[in-house]
């Protein structure tokens, strides 16, 4: 007789953990996912920190170098000053010019790409962005910063497919740590060139999420918490294999 009571109340309970679970998903689809999912981490200050100082330039650079460069850091200052019309005219004008070498076009074009996409100008940012990865040569940092940001570009589109062979690709070039933490306690494991990949594997969960490949999600989620545990991306991973 007691088991029999005790069957609507677990009942109840199931029912109870189920709407719960409802709940967390509809708070990852509806107010997480758009909020934090799908906006731009290109890393801009990490890029010109050491590439564009109005200080550094060497005494044997050319005065049409030092010209340039000086514009590529006047478009960054301007920039953080909140200035994005009177920076965009710098910087665009920069990647146009063509006495810039290749690479001074490249860290220009990632800006602009970047002031593009805080217009939601997506297709302008999309063509910037890619002019930066294709002029970025080896510097890693810089096109990275493209490549991320052509990513999220595609996320914030709704084009999740190509979003997520542009963030594998991402991940596979530049996610180079194992999560081995017997190597990484002997300093043997391999260090990752650029700090965005948590964030990448982060929103390749999300767009797996979009596109109903559920299996790929929960890998890629607990692929994140593996090797990345104490990012704030494995936080919202977390949470995500809760819901699922």
């Amino acid at each position: 007789m007691a088991d029999n009571q005790n069957i609507p109340n677990q009942a109840a309970g199931q029912s109870s953990m189920h709407n719960d679970l409802e709940a967390r998903f509809h708070w990852l689809r509806q107010e997480f996912l758009p909020k934090h999912g799908t906006k731009i981490l290109v890393v801009v200050a990490l890029i010109v920190a050491g590439v564009v100082g109005y200080s550094q330039y060497s005494a044997k650079s050319k005065a049409a170098e030092l010209a340039l460069n000086e514009d590529l850091g006047k478009g960054f200052d301007l920039m953080a000053r909140g200035q994005a019309d009177s920076a965009g005219v710098v910087l665009e004008a920069l990647v146009a010019n063509v006495h810039a070498s290749k690479l001074q076009q490249a860290k220009a074009a990632l800006l602009v790409g970047n002031l593009k996409f805080q217009q939601n100008n997506y297709d302008a940012a999309a063509k910037y962005f890619q002019l930066a990865s294709n002029n970025a040569g080896d510097a890693v940092v810089i096109k990275s910063g493209a490549e991320h940001g052509l990513a999220t570009v595609a996320i914030e589109k709704k084009e999740y497919d190509k979003a997520a062979q542009l963030l594998e690709a991402f991940v596979s070039a530049y996610g180079k740590r194992s999560g081995d933490l017997e190597a990484r306690y002997s300093k043997k494991e391999a260090i990752d060139p650029v700090t965005t990949v948590p964030d990448a594997l982060w929103k390749l969960t999300l767009v797996y999420s979009e596109l109903k490949k559920n299996d790929q999600a929960k890998a890629s989620a607990e692929k994140l918490l593996k090797i990345y545990g104490t990012s704030r991306e494995a936080t919202s991973a977390q949470k995500f294999l809760a819901t699922i």
